[in-house]
């Protein structure tokens, strides 16, 4: 799980702003050990934590020989901030990576333009730099996703050496995240509209419709725990 071993530097920035806490599962192990078809060979694992500031941070991490090496980091803020989510995602696709990294908005920008100024433009010459360099190629949003993530996702598609780096490559982002989730920007949404907002958006957003992700992730670990990891994706506990 190359691609995950490669997250793990994200995890470790954030381990101290946080004050992140792991939920260990059993034996004192990851919070989900994820098998094929359910109850077959483990082919990854799910760790979760908690934190300041944030609902909590998952860690998601998967391998199967030379056909599947798959991990996803998502750090959900509260549910009633106006932090957005941070996202950073790597895939081995043939020979190379896909990697994405985004701020999830956790208002609409258009309505908003204060708050796109705030969050957002000082992203944008992170972004140009990144998606211009000549030892990676700009990787396109999937289009049935894009209206869910912001026009600031930065998708690369790159090698071997560019991958073990992908922390420092997207370090501006979780810079800058780390920067609103210690100064909350201002919005016009009141804390109960960016909840129930936030409450659409993912359930929303984290579905095979919007991402095909979700349905390779059903063919490799079943309906049912795919449904669990997209259950928590969706989060608000409480229902």
């Amino acid at each position: 799980m190359r691609t995950g071993r490669a997250l793990w530097p994200v995890v470790e920035a954030l381990r101290d702003p946080c004050a992140l806490r792991e939920e260990l599962g059993e034996d004192d192990g990851p919070y989900a050990r994820l098998r094929a078809g359910g109850d077959g060979p483990q082919i990854g694992e799910l760790r979760r934590f908690q934190g300041q500031g944030i609902e909590y941070l998952l860690h998601l991490a998967l391998g199967r020989g030379d056909d599947l090496d798959a991990a996803m980091l998502v750090v959900f803020t509260d549910v009633d901030s106006s932090v957005p989510h941070l996202v950073v995602d790597a895939a081995r696709i043939g020979a190379q990576f896909a990697l994405f990294a985004d701020l999830v908005p956790r208002v609409d920008l258009v309505e908003d333009p204060g708050y796109l100024a705030r969050v957002y433009t000082p992203l944008t010459e992170h972004r140009e730099a990144l998606q211009s360099r000549h030892d990676m190629k700009p990787r396109p949003v999937p289009m049935s996703l894009a209206p869910y993530v912001s026009p600031w996702m930065c998708g690369l598609n790159c090698g071997d050496e560019q991958l073990n780096n992908v922390a420092t490559l997207y370090q501006p982002y979780v810079d800058h995240w780390r920067s609103l989730l210690a100064a909350p920007p201002e919005c016009r949404a009141d804390p109960a509209a960016l909840r129930a907002r936030d409450r659409h958006h993912r359930r929303t957003m984290y579905r095979p419709e919007a991402d095909p992700v979700w349905a390779v992730l059903g063919n490799l670990l079943g309906q049912r725990d795919a449904n669990r990891v997209m259950a928590m994706m969706h989060g608000h506990e409480a229902g």
